[in-house]
């Protein structure tokens, strides 16, 4: 989930703080927060010497639309926001529409797609940096998912999202006319896609130093020879953080084009035997082509080594004999090339923990671990590429929420400690299975890795089967679908979004290539087809995600009872926030605020006028009563369904679903 860090949405109430910051503030305190070389992190107060609150001058044309700078004080951020971008486009799915209307075609104003209020999702600028997103409320298609720009609505909690009427596309829009739109006019923000012709080459043992700013990609290009067992590719932060995309048939591989994608936080691996139907398919002379994206500005350095296959179950040097046994070492039963030194782990460098076997110049000394004073710019880190600098800093750090960094201090949310290690609060109940909040503390991600569903399906292919078989029929344990160890492969959620992959382990049949549900196997073929019940038309609709859970949201869970109304928690199935709500008005307080507003109790009760009166009042003024309250309940309902982000018909499935 790819949020906070990958795309994740704010979520309403729980980082409530954070709600009117920008896509770009979230994670990364500006294009160069953690700079280049021999510069210094930015501090917050860096951010008010500006054209406006909270937009550096640097952040105007640097490619990415940032809602703060989208002022006319700030220039309309430049050409980021597509203020004098024109109506022209080709692709008949409208992908690239960059025009500006921002009214859906029943005449419904659109939410900007920075914000998660009124509706939450996960369609930001990091998500789809090449899709014309963030800080304006023109419709769009990000990943050619509709068939036309559309955008979500501010009509809550009635309609999410609708189409927008942008008119029909052109055959051909003049890259010369400045009321084009893209592709091509000078109108155009610049894209990840088009910052240069240069590739990097890049050769076994011979690693790469490389900077690359927020959002930018860079590439290199590393020839195989045809003797070559394999590729082992690792990618390590200096500071920032940056993503690897990889391809065997794209030069220039970015999110959507690349074969590999690896967003995760810190040091990114990558192996595949040349053994492999993925390796250089049907291609004589191969290139392993690779992208470097820049989620956050920074250095980085980039290393290619010989993979080399297991040895022979006889034991002793590896397969293709021709190395000595002492440059191989153990990893999950596996043999690989010693990558930067004998007995270091890669995916261990620049963790926080000093590990002597990797503190060496070809390790780059532990990625900073056990103390540098040299020429790289390391930053102090409580964990891997978190910063000590970025803990109460005012943005919340997917890369921090961990323990070791105090879960980010104050940035992610008050006064409580995350479920799980990176298990973000907002992942939990995303549509997305995570495996950092797959587990028992974190809900299981609510209904994300379908934990808890029965194994009946419909469809006798299994492709609808989200049942919890996790071994092949011969018994062989599954792999996770978010792991590419030790099957690399190319099912992942990016790939198909609908087909109930992530971070979990149980079998699936996505894009119905297979006869059944199956999976990658673990000591095993390299997948198998699973042995699960047949289908059935008698299946019930209560699972998965059509409904919401039942219980208190997980992230409710640390702040019940701390003195405070979380809007979010407050629900029955929390105790309206354990109390901290309130549940309603005592008898005591309705007197004696009716006392306070100067009625008058009758003394007697012997006339029967005055009985009649007193009767009388008591029910019309009941009525009236009950009338207004029912008014005003019924205006809070909205208000705190609106900043608790959940829809009616997700708050029914919270306190009423029958599961």
């Amino acid at each position: 989930s790819s949020a906070f860090r990958r795309g994740s949405p704010v979520p309403a109430g729980a980082l409530a703080p954070m709600l009117s910051m920008p896509s770009s503030v979230l994670s990364v305190a500006a294009a160069g927060r953690t700079a280049a070389e021999g510069s210094a992190p930015r501090a917050l107060s860096d951010l008010f010497a500006t054209c406006a609150f909270q937009c550096p001058e640097e952040w105007k044309d640097d490619g990415t639309c940032d809602d703060v700078c989208n002022v006319e004080d700030c220039e309309w951020d430049g050409k980021d926001c597509f203020h004098n971008a024109g109506e022209c486009y080709e692709n008949e799915d409208g992908t690239d529409y960059r025009g500006k209307v921002a009214m859906t075609k029943s005449g419904l104003n659109c939410q900007a797609w920075s914000e998660q209020i009124p509706w939450r999702h996960t369609k930001d600028v990091y998500s789809y940096p090449d899709d014309g997103l963030g800080g304006h409320n023109f419709c769009r298609n990000p990943g050619a998912e509709e068939s036309g720009p559309w955008c979500y609505t501010l009509d809550f909690p009635n309609t999410m999202w609708e189409l927008c009427d942008v008119g029909a596309p052109a055959s051909q829009c003049d890259p010369d006319n400045l009321s084009h739109a893209l592709p091509g006019g000078a109108e155009a923000p610049k894209s990840a896609r088009t910052i240069g012709d240069g590739v990097t080459a890049l050769a076994v043992r011979a690693p790469v130093d490389g900077h690359v700013k927020e959002l930018e990609l860079v590439f290199f290009e590393a020839p195989l020879a045809p003797s070559m067992g394999g590729i082992k590719i690792v990618l390590l932060p200096i500071n920032g953080d940056a993503d690897l995309f990889l391809s065997f048939s794209t030069p220039k591989p970015d999110r959507r084009t690349a074969t590999w994608v690896d967003e995760s936080v810190g040091v990114k691996q990558f192996t595949l035997p040349a053994s492999s139907e993925l390796y250089c398919p049907g291609v004589k002379d191969c290139s392993l082509y690779v992208g470097v994206s820049g989620f956050e500005e920074g250095d980085f350095k980039l290393f290619l080594y010989n993979y080399t296959q297991p040895p022979t179950a006889g034991g002793g040097a590896p397969a293709d004999g021709g190395a000595d046994a002492s440059s191989y070492y153990s990893y999950d039963g596996m043999f690989l090339d010693y990558s930067c030194a004998p007995g270091c782990d890669d995916m261990n460098l620049g963790n926080a923990v000093c590990d002597l076997a990797c503190n060496v110049t070809d390790c780059v000394w532990d990625g900073g671990d056990c103390g540098y004073s040299g020429g790289y710019n390391f930053e102090q880190n409580c964990a891997a590429a978190c910063p000590v600098t970025w803990i109460d800093d005012g943005y919340c750090d997917e890369a921090c929420f961990n323990e070791a960094c105090t879960w980010d201090g104050a940035d992610c949310q008050q006064d409580s400690a995350g479920c799980s290690n990176g298990c973000m609060p907002i992942w939990i109940d995303d549509r997305e299975c995570d495996a950092q909040c797959n587990n028992e503390a974190c809900g299981w991600d609510g209904h994300d890795c379908d934990h808890g569903n029965d194994s009946c399906y419909h469809d006798p292919k299994g492709t609808d089967y989200r049942g919890p078989v996790a071994q092949s029929a011969s018994g062989y344990a599954c792999q996770f679908w978010s792991e590419q160890w030790p099957n690399a492969h190319t099912h992942s959620v990016l790939a198909f979004p609908n087909a109930g992959l992530g971070g979990h382990n149980s079998c699936r049949n996505p894009n119905s290539e297979e006869a059944g549900p199956w999976c990658y196997t673990i000591g095993g073929p390299r997948w198998e087809l699973c042995t699960v019940p047949p289908p059935s038309p008698n299946c019930s609709d209560g699972g998965g995600l059509s409904v919401f859970r039942t219980q208190c949201p997980v992230d409710c869970g640390s702040m019940l009872g701390n003195g405070r109304c979380d809007i979010r928690c407050n629900i029955t199935s929390c105790a309206y926030d354990a109390g901290d709500c309130g549940v309603g008005l005592s008898f005591d307080a309705i007197m004696n605020a009716a006392k306070a507003s100067g009625f008058v109790f009758p003394t007697s009760l012997d006339s029967p006028y005055a009985m009649t009166m007193l009767v009388g009042g008591v029910v019309v003024g009941v009525c009236v009563g009950l009338l207004i309250l029912r008014m005003v309940l019924n205006k809070r309902k909205k208000e705190e369904v609106k900043l608790r982000g959940y829809t009616i018909e997700e708050m029914k499935g919270m306190d009423e679903a029958n599961l």
